[in-house]
């Protein structure tokens, strides 16, 4: 009830009502997503999991990556991705072009694809499909995912005049 007494303003008011207008992210939640929630703690996911030769979570992570930047680049256009992270006390940060980050979106994926299909030596147990609440830690799927961030990264790159001679071979 009091989720109902949050604003009285008629946009913001879709939020305390538990919706939102669809195609717009004006609660910020991809933003969110890509900076805070996931940010430094996929990061260190990934360099652990690397460190400790643990491909296939390594795969994983850059499959989640690749997806969330490309959404994030979607509908923000420019946003800072190379001075991201790494710095706790950096208060600006430089944006980057939103070719820059398609580019890098699907260097991400692509690296999902090849840590994925590297032999993993590591016996997981339950450790990924426990905790893997979208494909169960199987990997097959997980490539699939991260060839169709590409497809729906290069899709949206279609109309360009430059499309056929710049990005169709991939």
């Amino acid at each position: 009830m009091i989720e109902m007494w949050g604003t009285t303003n008629s946009n913001s008011s879709k939020f305390a009502d538990h919706y939102y207008v669809a195609g717009n992210d004006a609660g910020a939640l991809i933003w969110q997503m890509v900076y805070w929630s996931q940010g430094m703690n996929l990061e260190n996911m990934i360099n652990q999991a690397k460190a400790a030769e643990h491909w296939t979570i390594v795969g994983i992570g850059y499959a989640l990556k690749a997806y969330s930047w490309d959404m994030l680049t979607k509908v923000y256009g420019e946003v800072p991705m190379k001075q991201a992270f790494g710095s706790e006390v950096r208060t600006s940060f430089d944006y980057d072009y939103q070719e820059e980050i398609y580019e890098q979106v699907r260097t991400w994926a692509n690296e999902s694809v090849k840590y994925l299909e590297m032999d993993d030596k590591t016996v997981y147990g339950s450790k990924i499909s426990d905790n893997d609440w979208v494909y169960k830690g199987n990997k097959d799927k997980w490539k699939k995912f991260a060839y169709s961030v590409i497809v729906r990264n290069l899709a949206s790159l279609s109309n360009k005049k430059d499309f056929v001679s710049k990005y169709a071979d991939q």
